[in-house]
């Protein structure tokens, strides 16, 4: 940026200064114009699931605390399509360089009713309502004295859970946005039904 006659002092005007004597001149070094430097702010931390990607607004500040112009920044978003964690690299573009990551969370809202438990001899087949957004319905029979339980994974909303052993059990659903089952409902199950197996 220029020089100075004292460290980290005030740059003096090199076509202007008068030398009298000897004298030690430093560097005085600019900062550079990082995005890194600033921070990154993300309108929201958590968002529901609502079949589609989710895009936060971002907002860039320099390490000054002036907004900076998306016009000097690049947004790329990762994992925002599915529940779970997601997040938001942006990389400064032009005279800005550097990067910032924030982060953030899409949680599934949809609930599953069951509206029948047949009980079949030792197997169960149980029909549910539908859930928004669904990728698959984890169908649970749930021993009432014992707590061990048995599960089936449908991707339709109904479900066959067999060799289940004598006793009563609490049936219910969980639907999932995905198949693997990973991202249930943050909501819990809808209302259960209660069946006995001889």
């Amino acid at each position: 940026a220029g020089w100075s006659t004292t460290k980290n002092g005030k740059i003096i005007n090199l076509n202007t200064y008068k030398v009298t004597k000897d004298v030690i001149l430093y560097a005085v070094w600019e900062k550079g114009d990082d995005i890194a430097d600033g921070r990154l702010e993300v309108s929201k931390k958590r968002y529901v699931y609502e079949g589609k990607a989710i895009k936060p607004t971002v907002t860039v500040y320099d390490r000054n605390g002036k907004k900076v112009s998306s016009s000097q920044y690049t947004v790329r978003f990762e994992g925002n399509d599915t529940p779970g964690s997601a997040s938001i690299l942006v990389r400064g573009k032009g005279k800005k360089g550097g990067t910032l990551r924030a982060s953030f969370y899409i949680h599934y809202e949809e609930q599953s009713n069951v509206k029948s438990a047949k009980v079949s001899g030792k197997n169960l087949k149980v029909t549910c309502s539908k859930a928004k957004w669904a990728g698959s319905y984890w169908i649970y029979a749930v021993n009432k004295n014992t707590g061990k339980y048995f599960l089936d994974i449908s991707k339709t909303t109904s479900g066959t859970i067999k060799n289940l052993t004598k006793g009563t059990y609490n049936v219910y659903v969980l639907p999932a946005a995905n198949c693997d089952g990973i991202h249930h409902t943050d909501k819990g199950p809808g209302n259960m039904k209660t069946v006995k197996i001889k």
